[in-house]
């Protein structure tokens, strides 16, 4: 995991700011879109590994017209997006999912790129059906996630990671870095399936509880793992099953 951090801040997290400046001189539509894809995929890592992972159809769910903004302790705003309807809903409520200050400012721009690069009537339809996906394609949708994330895993570590797999490779480092008490918050956030957990810990369905966990995890699991990276020598992703 840590060489995926630094994969995704020295390398993604660079791409997708040339990427920002590149749209503004792109003529052609493949040009508007080989930026777009740029941005998409620092935030499909993001959304992986800054905050806790989320099943693909969580991913699938982050809705462009329904995002909350809330202010942070420094007066920053950040965004929250909440998804009531998912596999495990009944058992967990909503998942929130939040972004700090810094990548919600990234997240405007790229939804100020987002609709100069879709055609007019997509967006009509989407604001008629009010759902605009985080994540799409040049026909509105994008349904193949799990095959993106794997091209990009595969075009840096030459190894089949799928979206699935993040959140065991999230769990494996989380429990060597985190105290009891942030796993179990972990836990909540990622609406785990272990039935130990569900026995014992309910779910705290707030934003506020969101936010809380996720300024928990934006500071320390991302620094601590950060930390690992430096030290390591290692440059070979290992997957934990």
């Amino acid at each position: 995991m840590p060489e995926i951090v630094a994969f995704m801040d020295e390398e993604l997290k660079e791409k997708a700011h040339e990427a920002i400046e590149l749209f503004e001189t792109a003529y052609t539509t493949r040009q508007k879109w080989l930026c777009m894809d740029a941005v998409r995929n620092y935030f499909l890592l993001l959304l992986q590994f800054e905050a806790p992972p989320q099943r693909a159809q969580i991913l699938y769910g982050l809705n462009l017209l329904e995002i909350n903004r809330v202010k942070d302790d420094g007066g920053g705003e950040q965004a929250v997006f909440e998804i009531p309807h998912h596999k495990t809903a009944y058992k967990y409520g909503a998942v929130y999912v939040v972004l700090d200050h810094k990548k919600t400012n990234l997240l405007v721009q790229y939804i100020e790129m987002y609709k100069r690069a879709l055609p007019t009537n997509i967006l009509d339809k989407m604001k008629t059906e009010n759902f605009m996906p985080l994540f799409v394609n040049q026909k509105g949708k994008e349904k193949y996630l799990t095959r993106i994330y794997q091209g990009i895993m595969y075009g840096k570590f030459e190894q089949n990671v799928t979206i699935r797999d993040n959140r065991s490779i999230y769990i494996t480092h989380a429990s060597k870095l985190l105290t009891q008490q942030e796993m179990v918050e972990l836990a909540k956030r990622m609406c785990h399936d272990y039935r130990t957990q569900q026995e014992i810990y309910q779910s705290d369905r707030s934003i506020e509880s969101a936010i809380n966990f996720s300024s928990i995890s934006s500071k320390l699991l991302p620094k601590r793992i950060r930390e690992e990276s430096k030290m390591s020598p290692s440059k070979c992703l290992k997957i934990s099953s």
